[in-house]
């Protein structure tokens, strides 16, 4: 007798596909008929790479070292950059030797961070609602992602009574995305002079993606804070970072990992198993955004600021939408719903939005069940006048 097909991994399995995926193929089908799209989906700003860091991509490539390996934590000119720069932004001292490790990216950086952190069974806390992807890197480990819903009475704050409850024996580390998404929070100085009491009180490790960190649009009174900023903390606390959205260069994979080396040298065994170094010619294209004072951001930052204050503007005089715009202080993202009536299952509004109105948004429920009933709005790809007729295609979507 034949023996059946060996099956998939029950961690796999147990694992929910990427809800924004659905979200993909119904824009397909939609473009394949000739219908026209909204891209309000995906966190992809349409801002390419600055004119020097593709002239450095291109020059890479005449450079026989750009097509091996590097050493495994990546490019030392580019750890010592980002030690001196994006560690200085930060207020934190970075040992650019043994405390940074470049990676394929904020998603990978979040999945070698995790091995070292926390074993099969063991609980990280998710601010919910969450980044999706690290409730699935949490879960493909064979842990357990525990959701700690923000207080939505209050522009999405942190939960402190929340967080207490959470907690159990295998509470092992704490995430937090600043600014963030899917909410486009901004955690400010006090807030997370908290969240790093508390988790040192309870021994827990804090995982801190700031990947749009570039972004802050609207701080609060007290700042925008790192988490590296706040002193004392730095034998738990470990940043991640990208370069995917500040610099555009989203598909070319490379990011950041910072911490405490003797962590980071355990972090360095899952990173060479998963991917020995990140790409050479996007390391080199790091560097050049890293060099001189970085004034491209600055109208990156003013066209997204525009783009943010055009959809608060139409959601404030909505009669039909209504959007967590308190909350939506940096990123490039707000959380909208109906303002009369309930949502519903947000993965089906999703799909019959972009069927009926082309009006691309992730669901809530891709962000955990504390996402749910919202849908996410981002205006990374597209500029004003496009936003002008997407939201109200989308109001008259939801009116139906």
């Amino acid at each position: 007798m034949t023996p059946a097909s060996p099956a998939p991994s029950s961690r796999v399995r147990r694992t929910a596909p990427a809800l924004i995926d659905l979200v993909g193929r119904a824009c397909a089908e939609r473009r394949a008929a000739g219908g026209r799209l909204f891209p309000l989906a995906q966190a992809v700003p349409d801002f390419p790479p600055p004119e020097h860091v593709r002239e450095a991509l291109l020059a890479s490539l005449a450079d026989e070292a750009t097509h091996r390996y590097t050493v495994d934590p990546g490019l030392p000119e580019l750890r010592q950059a980002v030690a001196r720069v994006l560690g200085g932004r930060r207020g934190a001292e970075w040992d650019p030797a043994e405390g940074v490790v470049v990676t394929a990216g904020a998603n990978l950086a979040f999945a070698e961070v995790l091995p070292a952190i926390v074993d099969v069974g063991d609980e990280v806390l998710l601010l919910s609602p969450y980044y999706l992807n690290h409730g699935m890197a949490v879960e493909l480990l064979g842990a357990r992602p525990v959701e700690v819903p923000l207080d939505a009475g209050r522009a999405f704050a942190v939960d402190f009574a929340a967080l207490e409850r959470a907690l159990t024996p295998r509470s092992r580390a704490l995430v937090v995305v600043n600014p963030g998404n899917p909410i486009g929070s901004v955690v400010g100085r006090r807030e997370m002079e908290r969240l790093l009491t508390f988790a040192a009180a309870h021994g827990l490790w804090v995982v801190s993606d700031e990947t749009y960190e570039d972004f802050v649009l609207d701080p609060p009174a007290d700042g925008w804070t790192s988490a590296a900023s706040v002193p004392g903390h730095g034998d738990r606390v470990i940043v991640l970072g990208s370069f995917s959205k500040s610099a555009g260069l989203s598909g070319w994979r490379v990011g950041w990992i910072a911490g405490p080396p003797a962590l980071l040298r355990e972090v360095l065994k899952a990173h060479d198993t998963m991917i020995i170094c990140a790409p050479v010619a996007a390391q080199r294209a790091a560097i050049a955004s890293l060099q001189g004072e970085r004034s491209w951001l600055d109208p990156r930052r003013a066209e997204l600021a525009a783009r943010r204050r055009a959809v608060l503007d139409f959601l404030a005089r909505s009669p039909v939408l209504e959007g967590a715009t308190d909350a939506s202080r940096g990123a490039m993202f707000v959380l909208v719903r109906p303002r009369d009536r309930e949502l519903g299952d947000s993965t089906r509004a999703a799909l019959d939005i972009v069927r009926t109105s082309g009006v691309a948004l992730v669901p809530g429920a891709a962000f955990g069940r504390c996402g749910e009933g919202w849908l996410r709005l981002s205006f990374a790809g597209v500029g004003t006048a496009v936003l002008a007729e997407a939201l109200p295609a989308l109001e008259a979507a939801l009116a139906r």
